[in-house]
């Protein structure tokens, strides 16, 4: 049962973090200069993956 939970709440962890990514990159649009890139959000979610 532990383990299920702490799994629970590692993934909630990715995708709150996923999201975070996701919005920093839509930020993005709007400032010269800068554009989003999927990428980015990809190497942020691994990062949460690793650190996770």
């Amino acid at each position: 049962m532990c383990g299920t939970w702490i799994s629970w709440y590692g993934a909630l962890a990715i995708l709150i973090y996923a999201l975070y990514a996701i919005s920093d990159e839509v930020h993005q649009l709007f400032v010269i200069g800068r554009g989003p890139q999927v990428k980015d959000v990809l190497i942020d979610s691994a990062e949460a993956i690793v650190g996770t």
